[in-house]
């Protein structure tokens, strides 16, 4: 279908409804082919879709929920989405030549482990996401292990997909505590953050989550 034939085939089609919730968009990116589907829509037809369709929700929401993130250990596919889970997530993106972020870390790891014994009554999660080489990111934790996962951005696009999280700047550190479920809590800590910053933002959120 050449591009002219396309646009007047979308200008045919019904309004879509911009109601489109995070936690179907998350599910539609999770599947197989969803960097195909992702090159395909938001790369190539982009323009068109927001000019003739209703998809404003949806590509909003894009950066987050269709990043390349994977799970360092196994290298498959990985996502933040939180679906319509009370829960609170601890978002650490890092990465190995950035010193203030290696200097957090085991810190971090120690707050996650006395976090997860407190039992608040909200399950709390935890994840860093390094910006960078699968090598560098191995040799990293080799010396200084972690107990939360790690994952791996592997877009093109980091600054963006930051911003989509709340991180104006682009700059690492980068600490959020959300809890989309929960009120959509969201609280960004820019550069190294103390454990009891995170201790404050996560009995917030749990806050949220009891009162909801």
């Amino acid at each position: 279908m050449q591009p002219q034939t396309a646009h007047k085939a979308w200008q045919n089609q019904p309004a879509l409804s911009e109601e489109i919730t995070a936690s179907a968009i998350s599910r539609f990116y999770s599947k197989p082919l969803y960097r195909t589907i992702n090159a395909l829509v938001f790369t190539i037809w982009k323009p068109v879709l927001k000019k003739y369709v209703g998809l404003a929700a949806l590509l909003a929401a894009a950066p987050l929920y269709a990043a390349d993130l994977v799970n360092h250990a196994d290298n498959r596919p990985a996502s933040l989405d939180t679906g319509a889970q009370k829960r609170v997530q601890v978002v650490n993106v890092w990465a190995t030549w950035c010193v203030p972020c290696r200097r957090e870390m085991p810190a971090l790891s120690q707050w996650y482990a006395a976090e997860k014994r407190q039992r608040r009554g909200v399950r709390v999660d935890m994840a860093g996401v390094a910006l960078d080489k699968p090598a560098d990111v191995s040799r990293f934790l080799q010396s200084v292990p972690v107990r939360y996962p790690i994952l791996r951005y592997t877009g093109n696009d980091s600054t963006a997909w930051m911003h989509g999280l709340g991180n104006p700047t682009g700059a690492l550190p980068f600490t959020v505590i959300r809890a989309p479920a929960c009120g959509n809590y969201r609280k960004t800590l820019l550069g190294e953050v103390s454990p009891q910053q995170l201790t404050q933002a996560v009995a917030e959120a749990s806050a949220k989550c009891r009162a909801g």
